[in-house]
C-alpha cells in the first residue's frame, strides 16, 4: 500500500490504497486486515472526503473481491 489514512472511525483502524494494483486496504479496529479488488483510483479520493468511512466502505468498497490478508 502506498497511501494509508487512519480515519476517525468506530469500526475501521485505517485504509489504503495502492494505485499500480487498484487495491484498496480496510484494517479493522480487531486488526483484520482485507484487500478488496479492482477499486478505481475514483473511489479512494472519494473515500478521503467521506463523511463517515463505515457507510462509505459499506456501499461502494465491500461489494469488490476480496482477500483477507493474515
Amino acid at each position: 500500500m502506498k497511501i494509508k489514512l487512519t480515519p476517525d472511525s468506530s469500526q475501521i483502524h485505517s485504509i489504503g490504497y495502492d494505485e499500480e494494483r487498484k487495491t484498496f486496504e480496510i484494517v479493522y479496529k480487531n486488526m483484520a486486515k482485507y484487500h478488496y479488488f479492482n477499486v478505481p483510483a475514483e473511489l479512494w479520493q472519494q473515500a478521503q472526503t467521506a463523511t463517515s468511512i463505515g457507510k462509505f466502505c459499506g456501499a461502494h468498497i465491500k461489494s469488490h473481491d476480496y482477500k483477507l490478508i493474515k
